[in-house]
C-alpha cells in the first residue's frame, strides 16, 4: 500500500488481531517539518567553548606579563654583585649631574672575607672608590658630573666594579 507521495506509511501499533496497523497523517508529518528556527539560547561562550577556553589563556599569560614587567622585572639601574644589592639614582642641577650609588650588603655571603673589597664608579670619564659597606649596612658613593658631558636624553653608561667582579648600567638621563 503505497501513498499518493511515494512515502510509506509509518508502523504503529499491531491491530488485535495480529495484523499490522499503519498509521500516516500527512498533517502531522508536515507539521514536524516546518519548525521555526530559533536561535541556541546562552552567551556566546557558552555555544563556543573552545574560544573561551583561548581567550582564558591568552588573559592568563597578558596577566602573567604585566605581573612580570611591573612587579619581578629588576628595575633599571639596579644589579646585584655577589652578597651586594647596588642601586643608582641621578639628579640634574643647573650646573652638573649627579649621579648616587647606594650600595647594600645584604649578608648572604656566610664565608668570612679576609679583607672588605673597594667599590669602584666610573662614569663618563669621573671615578670614584671607596670601601664597600659592613653586612647590613649601606654606602652611598656621589659622582658629580659636568652638564656638558651628558645630553638630554642621552644614556649615561656606569660601571661598578667589587672586588674582580664588574657590572656595566644603562641609566637614561632627561633634563626635563
Amino acid at each position: 500500500m503505497k501513498q499518493d507521495n511515494g512515502i510509506p506509511p509509518v508502523q504503529t501499533r499491531p491491530r488485535r488481531d495480529g495484523e499490522l496497523h499503519y498509521h500516516y497523517d500527512r498533517e502531522e508529518r508536515e507539521a514536524t517539518r516546518q519548525q521555526i528556527w530559533s536561535p541556541p539560547t546562552g552567551g556566546f561562550f557558552r555555544r563556543n567553548r573552545a574560544l573561551t577556553i583561548v581567550l582564558v589563556d591568552v588573559i592568563i599569560v597578558v596577566l602573567l606579563f604585566f605581573i612580570y614587567l611591573f612587579f619581578l622585572q629588576p628595575l633599571a639601574g639596579q644589579t646585584r654583585i655577589g652578597p651586594y644589592r647596588i642601586r643608582t639614582d641621578t639628579f640634574v642641577t643647573r650646573e652638573e649631574v649627579l649621579l648616587a650609588v647606594t650600595v647594600f650588603h645584604t649578608g648572604d655571603d656566610t664565608s668570612p672575607a679576609p679583607f672588605q673589597p673597594v667599590v669602584t664608579v666610573r662614569a663618563a670619564g669621573e671615578e670614584v672608590a671607596d670601601l664597600t659597606p659592613l653586612p647590613g649596612r649601606e654606602r652611598t658613593l656621589a659622582l658629580g658630573l659636568p652638564r656638558a658631558a651628558v645630553e638630554n636624553g642621552e644614556i649615561l653608561a656606569v660601571t661598578v666594579t667589587i672586588g674582580q667582579e664588574q657590572r656595566d648600567l644603562q641609566l637614561h638621563v632627561s633634563f626635563d
